[in-house]
């Protein structure tokens, strides 16, 4: 058998190896570590959204009852620390299914001292929380009530709904 004498390329041959596998595994490490930066980026967007939302839910509680045709858009709650966190305050869209109703008086024991063809409007809000800087959004959707008078209804769970 003849055995080559000659290895001088080898040694050429052993680095180039080397040098892919180095590439390839330095390849998948940044590729699952800039998917890793991703989730998280988009995990804190998300809760700063949701914060948003919070503030914007707060201050619908803080207004009270009676603000049925409040809205607000893009109001900054924490311009120190957080300026691209914002929230917004409108109505439902159209056909999304929350739509005004009214928890009217029936004359049943639990309505004692509300009188009849009296009760709690509620008027269904969107609030929309959003950070600008991460591109997140999270919506909410609230019920605020005020007395008013209740008009035609038909008997719903837990109230009454307009009568279409």
């Amino acid at each position: 058998m003849k055995y080559i004498q000659n290895e001088k390329g080898f040694t050429l041959v052993a680095a180039l190896m080397t040098m892919i596998v180095l590439v390839a595994l330095s390849t998948v490490v940044f590729i699952v570590t800039t998917k890793d930066l991703r989730i998280v980026t988009r995990g804190i967007g998300e809760k700063k959204a949701f914060s948003a939302a919070e503030a914007g839910l707060q201050h619908l509680i803080v207004l009270g009852s009676g603000m049925q045709n409040y809205t607000v858009t893009d109001y900054v709650y924490d311009t120190t620390t957080d300026p691209d966190s914002v929230f917004s305050i409108t109505a439902p869209p159209t056909g999304s299914g929350y739509d005004n109703y009214c928890a009217s008086s029936s004359g049943d024991s639990e309505d004692v001292g509300t009188p009849q063809g009296m009760g709690d409007s509620i008027v269904p809000k969107m609030v929309v929380g959003e950070n600008k800087r991460y591109g997140s959004k999270v919506e909410l959707i609230a019920g605020t009530s005020f007395p008013a008078p209740c008009q035609s209804t038909v008997q719903h769970a837990g109230g009454s709904a307009p009568s279409p």
